[in-house]
């Protein structure tokens, strides 16, 4: 078996986990296209005391001691650099920890055209196939506001993902065996996906909550800012966005978020609530592997990209019984200039709080 096959099944051991699903079918003309599908499971521990414990979602102490003692780690320093550090009035929350498995698959939109249907095997008009399949560590410091009522809180994650490009990304097999289930076209051009490479992204994201109205414990409404970047071979970005919530008994969490941007850490929530979203996103793309084709090869498919990509987000969430369930609509503007039409795609986020 793979090494990277058994991360999926060390992360579900044991505890409550977070599991997001992206999937452009049934949005736009057809059922895959740039963005095809992208999946991560996530697990995320409590970091107290020198010991990493399982974060199970809830507002009592985590019960399953996972590592064993040593010597905490302040993190006050690196905080102050985000201006996350000691402030009248907010509370630093235990630092959480982050261990993830996910992988993104990109296609072109003519997934089912052979290659004798045309003179030349690669659609050098649209962009190439390309799968990512990546381990990830991710340490989120978390600080709340003491006033409930005004809740002006601060999350900062640093996230470092490792992975694969090219045939071990797993991403053919994995279409064809969906492609299998829901009876839909075979995809035919993988022997011309963007070729093996190591991949290593480190990215940085503040969030704040901005402003928070209403009820705490009732109807209330906030907006969600955010900025941050990433630099890596597999891509290079810098991105700003804002998410407007209304809802009953809103979480002081910071919104689920689609699969690549990774997902979320959430201060201990034990009440039912619900909420329905709404934001965008500016995004600079310096370097997109699934564009811009292989960092040391010249001999593979690529196209021209856009630098400036925004997208816009539509959605809703609740929580009940342990479990979280968001469900966004993502509108994504053109990503490389021969791109004819924004992409549509629909992310769903399972957060389990409880053990099972």
């Amino acid at each position: 078996m793979r090494p990277l096959a058994l991360a999926p099944l060390l992360l579900l051991a044991g505890c409550g986990f977070h599991l997001g699903v992206d999937n452009d079918t049934g949005f736009g003309r057809r059922s895959d296209g740039n963005y095809s599908s992208g999946f991560r499971v996530q697990r995320n521990l409590v970091v107290a005391d020198g010991r990493a414990t399982v974060f199970d979602g809830s507002g009592d102490a985590p019960d399953e001691e996972v590592v064993g003692a040593g010597t905490a780690v302040d993190v006050e320093p690196w905080l102050d650099l985000f201006a996350l550090g000691p402030r009248d009035g907010r509370t630093l929350q235990d630092p959480v920890v982050g261990l993830a498995f996910g992988q993104s698959i990109f296609t072109p939109e003519e997934i089912d055209l052979a290659d004798d249907d045309k003179r030349d095997p690669v659609i050098r008009d649209d962009r190439p196939y390309a799968g990512w399949l990546y381990v990830a560590a991710v340490r989120y410091a978390t600080r709340l506001d003491d006033d409930d009522a005004r809740r002006a809180d601060t999350q900062l994650a640093v996230e470092l993902d490792l992975g694969v490009t090219g045939e071990p990304s797993l991403a053919e097999q994995t279409q064809e065996i969906v492609h299998e289930w829901t009876d839909s076209p075979d995809p035919q051009g993988w022997q011309h996906q963007i070729a093996f490479e190591p991949g290593v992204v480190l990215s940085v994201t503040r969030r704040d909550r901005l402003l928070f109205g209403g009820d705490p414990d009732a109807l209330g409404a906030d907006v969600l800012g955010h900025v941050g970047g990433a630099l890596g071979n597999i891509r290079t970005q810098a991105e700003v966005g804002t998410l407007l919530r209304v809802g009953w008994n809103l979480p002081r969490d910071f919104g689920a978020t689609p699969v690549p941007q990774g997902m979320w850490s959430t201060p201990g929530e034990r009440a039912p609530w619900w909420a329905l979203h709404a934001g965008a996103i500016g995004r600079w793309v310096v370097r997109d592997i699934s564009l811009d084709g292989n960092s040391f090869r010249d001999d593979g498919h690529s196209v021209p990209k856009e630098h400036a990509v925004g997208e816009t987000r539509l959605g809703a969430a609740f929580h009940w019984a342990g479990m979280t369930l968001a469900f966004t609509r993502v509108k994504r503007s053109r990503e490389f200039t021969r791109q004819d039409r924004p992409h549509r795609f629909g992310s769903l986020t399972l957060g389990f709080a409880s053990r099972f």
